[in-house]
């Protein structure tokens, strides 16, 4: 070949342009070889960039999920805040019991009040009916009328009303007839049967009778069943049944 044509076969100078090797596409190395294909195992890397980091960063674009083989959330990071979630079932049932044991405590204050005010009485009725059947159950020829009045401020309801009318219709004529003075003595009583406002006591009592239908003194022997009614703060009598 001669001068000319190696001379027109150069490419054109370019300014600026170095002399040397022939320069290749963009991204062609210096010495004209073919860049290798990227590898897989290198996606997302980039220039200046540690095997370490790119591990790290593809760590970290994990979801966050359940723990391996457990099916629950993994744990939080250590130094993470985590809420507790409130018991409510467990407060619950907390308050259920709280309210069961005040609610047994009230039941057992209202027994012991019942218990101790029926206690009481039974305590008061007796004493009463005691004292009541003697003053009904006696009487002196001479105070008949301090002895009736005395038996009515005792009685209440329709056993004073008959009371009234017995005493003036048949104790009274036979009293003044027969001189008569009739004593009563309690030997002993018990309850029957007791609620807050009524008490049924048996009474055993003996009657002394001395008149001029006899020679001395007679005593009869009675069994009397007295129904005492609580009437305001007092035990009244409001029956006498003779057994």
């Amino acid at each position: 070949m001669s001068a000319a044509s190696r001379q027109h076969s150069r490419p054109p100078r370019v300014a600026g342009a170095r002399r040397g090797r022939a320069e290749g596409p963009p991204g062609t190395p210096a010495d004209g070889s073919q860049p290798s294909a990227p590898s897989r195992g290198l996606a997302g890397w980039r220039p200046g960039q540690r095997a370490d980091q790119r591990a790290d960063q593809r760590t970290d674009r994990r979801p966050a999920g359940p723990a391996a083989g457990t099916g629950r959330p993994a744990s939080p990071t250590p130094g993470g805040s985590r809420w507790r979630v409130p018991q409510l079932p467990l407060l619950a049932m907390l308050a259920v019991l709280v309210l069961l044991a005040g609610s047994a405590a009230v039941a057992v204050t209202l027994g012991e009040r019942r218990e101790q005010a029926l206690s009481d009485a039974r305590t008061a009725a007796v004493e009463q009916a005691r004292t009541a059947a003697v003053t009904v159950l006696s009487y002196d020829h001479e105070t008949l009328d301090e002895d009736f009045a005395a038996a009515l401020a005792l009685s209440t309801g329709e056993f004073a009303e008959e009371y009234a009318r017995t005493s003036e219709a048949a104790v009274r004529p036979v009293a003044e007839e027969t001189r008569a003075v009739v004593e009563a003595d309690v030997v002993s009583a018990g309850v029957v049967s007791a609620g807050p406002q009524e008490v049924r006591v048996l009474l055993f009592v003996n009657q002394t009778t001395t008149s001029t239908r006899a020679d001395g003194p007679r005593t009869d022997q009675n069994r009397v069943r007295m129904t005492m009614q609580k009437v305001g703060d007092r035990w009244l009598v409001s029956a006498v049944d003779a057994l």
